[in-house]
């Protein structure tokens, strides 16, 4: 849906009669590109573990240092395999360079913040759990 918003906007660009038309158009490619990244972010954050952790965490339930270990480390898995849960082909389907940039960016975001509440409960609550990477470290390996 993205490359064919695109695909319209762009030859309107050229005229300046047409800005009206490329105002809708833009509208419509940024609710889609939110779109696009709230799901990804979600279901990544589901696959990685990290959705059902977050959940207990927004009800108030404890969780224990177990599933926290578990967590960190099929998360530190995915994180250096780069065929895995982080990479996601619909946004490297996308045929602008800068929406692309854009939907990974927000991703990422959404991971390395979800990542930071995580491994803010565990260092407050299971100072032995050992978490490899500090917050700033996943956002750098992220490139957010």
């Amino acid at each position: 849906m993205l490359n064919c918003l695109v695909a319209m906007q762009t030859p309107l660009l050229r005229f300046p009669f047409t800005s009206q038309r490329v105002t809708m158009l833009h509208s419509l490619i940024e609710d889609q590109m939110n779109s696009l990244i709230r799901e990804h972010s979600e279901s990544t954050l589901r696959q990685l573990g990290l959705a059902e952790i977050l959940g207990q965490l927004a009800r108030g339930e404890d969780v224990d240092p177990m599933t926290l270990s578990a967590c960190f480390r099929g998360f530190y898995t995915a994180l250096f395999n780069i065929s895995g849960t982080l990479s996601i082909p619909v946004i490297d389907r996308l045929s602008d360079r800068s929406l692309r940039s854009q939907a990974r960016q927000g991703v990422g975001l959404q991971i390395a913040d979800a990542y930071e509440k995580i491994y803010n409960y565990a260092t407050e609550h299971f100072p032995d759990i050992h978490a490899s990477h500090t917050p700033e470290s996943v956002r750098a390996l992220l490139d957010v």
